[in-house]
C-alpha cells in the first residue's frame, strides 16, 4: 500500500508531505484545486515521463519520494533479479532536474525509468473515467474470467508448458533451417574434405620430402662434381694422393733433425689419410647414386599437391590443413547430428501438443462452468449502478492454434437494454457505462486475487443519488482487500472513506499554491456540506452531512 508521498517544486506544489492509511481515502476539493497535480507528481514517481515544465522553480530540481509497505507483496523476487535492496517499507524517488535530465532511485538505488514501470505495476492501478480500454482486450477479458473461475493452477500449468512448447518450435525452427543451409553447402564440403583425407595429410612430411627430391633432381650434377673430386685426388701418376706419396719418403727423413721436422710429418701424414678417406667417400657416394624418375615424380605431384591445397584453403602449412580436413570433418558430423536433433524435437513438440490439448480442454471446461455466475454477478453489480437492463454473453472462439491463455479467444458482448443487440463493448458501452462495468470488475477482481493500491480518478462523474451511494459502498468494498483511493465530487462517495484529504489552492505573495489537508471529523462535516450545498452550507446540507457520516460511523463500527 502507499505509505507516504513527498512532494517538493512540482507545478503548483511548494513542499508537501502526505501519510496514507489503509482501507478507503477519499480527496476532494474544488475544481481547479489541483487534485490532478497530485497526480501527476504520483505518476512521475511511478515512471512517467517529465520535463522541466513541472518544475515550480526552474533553478532548482524537483523530487518526489513515494513509500510503500510491501511486505506483504510477493515481491521478493523481483528485487532479487534485478538486485534492489529489499525492505518493508520500500522507496521510490524521482528528481527532475533543471536541465532537463531525470534521475530514478528504489531505496536510495539508481534505477533506470524502465526498471521503475516494472515495479510500479506492483504497487498502483490508477484508474479514471477515460482509461477503461483493458475492457476492450479480450486477453483481458479472459484473465477476469480466469480469476473469476479459480483455475489459476491449470492456467500456470498451461502457460509453462505453453513456453517449453514455443521454445521448442523456435529452436525447431532453427535448426530446420541450419539444416538448409548446410544442405546448400554439405556437397561442396564432402567434395573439399574427400580431397584432404585423399592428401593422407597424417603422413605427409613435406621437409623430408622437399630435400629427397632436391636430392633426386641434382644427380647428374652430384656425378659429375663426386668424379671430378676422385680424378683430383686419385689420377694416376697426377692425382694428389700419388704426388704426396712420392714426398712421403723424403719428409719422413728430415724427422732426424728436430722435432719440429718430425710435427711437420705427422701433419703431413694425417692429411694423407683424410685425403684418401676423401677419395674413397667420393668413390662409394658415387657407387651409390642411383636415378629413380619414378620416385621423383611422386614427390613432384605431392608437393605440388601440398601447395596447391595450402593455397586453396589459405593456410600455410599441412599442420592448418589438418586443422581444416578436421573442422570439415565435425561440421559434416554436426550436419548428421542436426538431422538427429531435428527428429528428436519434431518428437518432443508432438508430446507437449499432447499436454497442452489436455490442459487447454481443462481450462475451457473449468471457463464455461463459472460463466453463467459471472454474467448474473456483473449484472446484478450494474444494476445497483443505475444499469437495471444490463447484460453480458460470453463467447469462445476456438483457435486451431496454441495461444498463450489457451486454445481460444474470448469476447464479452454487452447489452444496456431489454432486448437490445449484444456487441463489443468497444462499439456499444458508453463512457459512463465503460466506467461503472469497470469498477464492478474491479471489485470482483478484489474478492478473488491481491491487487495493488487502486486510485480511482473521478470515476464516479455523472451520477448521483442512490447511484453514486452505491458505488461509494462498491468501493468501501473493495477496500476490505486493499488500499483504495479516490478523488470524487460526490459528498455519498466522499463520506465513505476512513481518511479524507482535502486538496485546496492559495494565494501568498502573488504565488498559487496547491496543498492538501488532513480532515477531522468537524472539517468533513463542513466540506461535505460545502459538496451538497456550495460554499454556503445550508442548515439542510449541514443536516445531510451528519448524516453521512453518523451512517458510515456506524458501517464501520
Amino acid at each position: 500500500m502507499l505509505h507516504s508521498l513527498s512532494i517538493s517544486n512540482y507545478a503548483l506544489i511548494d513542499s508537501l508531505e502526505l501519510d496514507w492509511e489503509q482501507g478507503l481515502t477519499t480527496l476532494t476539493g474544488e475544481t481547479g484545486s489541483g487534485k490532478s497535480i497530485l497526480l501527476g507528481a504520483l505518476s512521475l514517481v511511478l515512471g512517467k515521463r517529465a520535463d522541466t515544465s513541472v518544475l515550480r522553480d526552474p533553478g532548482k530540481k524537483c523530487i518526489i519520494e513515494a513509500s510503500f509497505k510491501i511486505g506483504h507483496l510477493p515481491l521478493q523476487s523481483l528485487f532479487e533479479e534485478n538486485d534492489w535492496d529489499w525492505e518493508d517499507i520500500s522507496q521510490l524517488r524521482r528528481e527532475i532536474l533543471p536541465s532537463g535530465k531525470s534521475r530514478a532511485f528504489i531505496n536510495d538505488t539508481p534505477a533506470p525509468i524502465q526498471q521503475i514501470q516494472q515495479l510500479s505495476v506492483h504497487l498502483i492501478d490508477i484508474h479514471s473515467q477515460h482509461q477503461s480500454l483493458d475492457l476492450f482486450s479480450k486477453d483481458y477479458q479472459r484473465q477476469v474470467l480466469d480469476v473469476f473461475a479459480g483455475n489459476l493452477p491449470t492456467l500456470t500449468a498451461y502457460q509453462a508448458e505453453y513456453r517449453k512448447f514455443k521454445a521448442l518450435q523456435k529452436e525447431l525452427e532453427e535448426k530446420r533451417l541450419q539444416r538448409q543451409e548446410k544442405i546448400q553447402e554439405e556437397d561442396y564440403k564432402s567434395f573439399l574434405l574427400k580431397e584432404l583425407e585423399e592428401a593422407d595429410l597424417d603422413q605427409a612430411d613435406p621437409s623430408a620430402w622437399e630435400e629427397e627430391y632436391e636430392l633426386l633432381s641434382s644427380q647428374e650434377r652430384i656425378s659429375e662434381i663426386l668424379s671430378g673430386l676422385q680424378q683430383l685426388l686419385q689420377h694416376e701418376g697426377s692425382g694428389v694422393l700419388d704426388q704426396m706419396a712420392q714426398y712421403k719418403g723424403a719428409l719422413h727423413s728430415l724427422t732426424s733433425l728436430g722435432k719440429r721436422f718430425e710435427e711437420l710429418a705427422q701433419r703431413f701424414e694425417s692429411s694423407y689419410i683424410e685425403l684418401d678417406d676423401l677419395a674413397v667417400e667420393a668413390e662409394n657416394q658415387l657407387n651409390q647414386l642411383e636415378g629413380d624418375p619414378g620416385r621423383q615424380q611422386w614427390l613432384s605431384e605431392r608437393l605440388q599437391l601440398l601447395l596447391d591445397l595450402q593455397r586453396k584453403h589459405l593456410v600455410d602449412d599441412v599442420a592448418a590443413l589438418v586443422e581444416k580436413r578436421d573442422a570439415l570433418a565435425t561440421e559434416l558430423y554436426d550436419t548428421a547430428h542436426l538431422d538427429q536433433r531435428i527428429e528428436a524435437l519434431e518428437g518432443l513438440i508432438e508430446e507437449a501438443k499432447t499436454r497442452l490439448e489436455n490442459l487447454a480442454t481443462q481450462l475451457t471446461e473449468q471457463r464455461q462452468a463459472v460463466v453463467p455466475q459471472l454474467k448474473q454477478k456483473l449484472s446484478e453489480d450494474l444494476s445497483l449502478l443505475g444499469m437495471p437492463s444490463a447484460q453480458f454473453k460470453v463467447e469462445f472462439h476456438a483457435s486451431d492454434d496454441f495461444l498463450a491463455g489457451g486454445k481460444e479467444e474470448i469476447e464479452w458482448l454487452f447489452s444496456a437494454n431489454v432486448g437490445g443487440d449484444f456487441g463489443s463493448l468497444k462499439k456499444v458501452a458508453s463512457g459512463g457505462e465503460l466506467s461503472r462495468i469497470m469498477l464492478v470488475v474491479k471489485a470482483l477482481l478484489a474478492e478473488h486475487q491481491q491487487l495493488p493500491t487502486l486510485i480511482f480518478d473521478e470515476i464516479d462523474t455523472g451520477v448521483s443519488g442512490e447511484i453514486a451511494d452505491q458505488m461509494g459502498r462498491i468501493m468501501k468494498t473493495m477496500s476490505r482487500f486493499m488500499q483504495i483511493i479516490v478523488i470524487t465530487h460526490l459528498p455519498q462517495v466522499a463520506a465513505k472513506g476512513q481518511q479524507h484529504l482535502k486538496v485546496y489552492k492559495r494565494e501568498s505573495g502573488g504565488e498559487t499554491f496547491t496543498g492538501v489537508e488532513v480532515l477531522g471529523r468537524e472539517e468533513r462535516l463542513q466540506e461535505l456540506a460545502s459538496m451538497i450545498s456550495g460554499k454556503d452550507r445550508s442548515e439542510t446540507a449541514l443536516r445531510h452531512a451528519e448524516e453521512l457520516l453518523t451512517t458510515q460511523d456506524s458501517v464501520d463500527r
